[in-house]
């Protein structure tokens, strides 16, 4: 028996807890951690995908098109007979695997994804192709079980723009992030090396056309792609944070290096929709790195559980977190925390930083840090450093733009070899 925590299987998780009591509840810990259902031992994940396809990639087609790359991170086969794959929630079974697919264990299965090709229906019968395309300016897809199996959800990825020629991957293979990564059907996952959103420009806008929406276009100028998901822009100056871009979306490079936002106020047509038009009589455009503070805070409530000492206004232990609170819509990317160990122990966690700068001056849209008493304040000597509250145990971050669990994990790190 296998157990999937689905709505539609509520009534199997009540007789798992009659029947096995705490053991169902260690069940439904490892249904709520991992993606993929329990089949047998088998596991199926949506571990690739391809969404904006500029070259044949697919083994076996000459075909431009795009793809996606199942994996079984189980320890046993699959049979994929009759599994949905669909880009559509209320339409679960758009393409359904052909009988007679087996998937090993630790093996990938490459699905095509065009529209200009009749879909699979048989095995057999060479690249198997789903029928539909995916959507390069935002959409989801679905893998759902096979209804004799009680059709429950197998896995599901929600995405963003996507940069033409660069997939979505799972890091690592069949894990739980999702990354943008260089396009291997049927090989191991390689991240892409990004650049900061800085490298961004608002390239061209054009306000009231004779023909068609409002729009702008953003410009990356890095040879680098960028992540723009979380990022917000505006029309309007006093309300910074009015669309965000959504989650897993990215700007690629050379003739991709565009990103084309239609300012028509129509975001159920995709990401690439802003809820805002342009004002053909003048107005401010601003792109927006409010995710900043969203990541400080997350860092922050982390650090808390860790360090003595956390200086952030935006965490309820702060002494004055209702006054901020009553003033701030956020409370910006740089804040404090102090260690006991003092100065040594300090340095010891900042020389261990694999992912996070060290620097003076720390107003960026990357991530940095600094030990106060051994750099900015270091000429005010411990008299007057100790008036203005700075101690030697003192660090300052600024919290940048870059993915907030990869701070986390340089953070822990660094605090497990300052003994913390």
């Amino acid at each position: 028996t296998y157990f999937q925590p689905q709505k539609k299987t509520g009534s199997c998780v009540a007789l798992a807890w009659f029947c096995y009591k705490k053991r169902c509840v260690w069940i439904l810990f490892l249904g709520l951690m991992f993606p993929g259902s329990l089949l047998g031992q088998g596991r199926l994940v949506l571990n690739e995908l391809l969404a904006n396809s500029q070259q044949a990639r697919v083994p076996g087609l000459t075909n431009i098109v795009d793809w996606v790359e199942l994996m079984n991170v189980g320890d046993a086969p699959i049979d994929l007979g009759g599994v949905g794959l669909s880009d559509r929630d209320l339409a679960r079974y758009r393409w359904s695997i052909p009988p007679g697919i087996r998937l090993e264990a630790g093996g990938r299965l490459v699905v095509a994804c065009s529209s200009d090709l009749p879909p699979t229906v048989q095995s057999g019968s060479g690249v198997l192709n789903a029928g539909f395309s995916l959507s390069s300016s935002g959409g989801a897809l679905f893998i759902t079980d096979t209804p004799a199996r009680g059709g429950a959800t197998l896995d599901a990825l929600t995405y963003g723009m996507q940069a033409a020629e660069w997939a979505l991957g799972r890091q690592p293979d069949g894990g739980m992030r999702w990354q943008l990564c260089e396009p291997t059907p049927e090989s191991s996952n390689r991240l892409a090396t990004l650049d900061s959103p800085r490298v961004l420009r608002i390239n061209e806008w054009m306000a009231n056309p004779a023909i068609g929406d409002d729009y702008f276009e953003l410009f990356n100028s890095s040879t680098n792609p960028v992540a723009i998901g979380g990022l917000y822009l505006s029309d309007d100056p006093k309300k910074r944070n009015k669309f965000r871009i959504a989650d897993l979306s990215f700007i690629g490079v050379e003739n991709g290096a565009y990103a084309l936002m239609h300012a028509d106020k129509s975001v159920e047509k995709g990401a690439d929709h802003v809820n805002f038009s342009l004002d053909a009589d003048g107005e401010t455009l601003e792109l927006r790195a409010m995710r900043q503070s969203e990541n400080a805070l997350k860092v922050g409530k982390f650090l808390e559980g860790r360090v003595p000492t956390i200086l952030h206004p935006g965490l309820a232990s702060h002494p004055q977190h209702n006054l901020a609170m009553s003033q701030m819509k956020a409370c910006g990317p740089i804040f404090s925390f102090v260690l006991d160990g003092g100065r040594k122990q300090a340095h010891q966690l900042l020389n261990a930083l694999q992912l996070i700068d060290i620097s003076n001056n720390i107003g960026d849209a990357r991530s940095l840090m600094c030990h106060p008493a051994s750099s900015t304040h270091h000429g005010m000597g411990p008299e007057g450093r100790e008036a203005m509250g700075v101690g030697e145990g003192m660090i300052r971050i600024n919290v940048g733009l870059e993915d907030p669990q990869d701070l986390i994990d340089d953070l822990d790190q660094a605090l497990k070899v300052a003994g913390l």
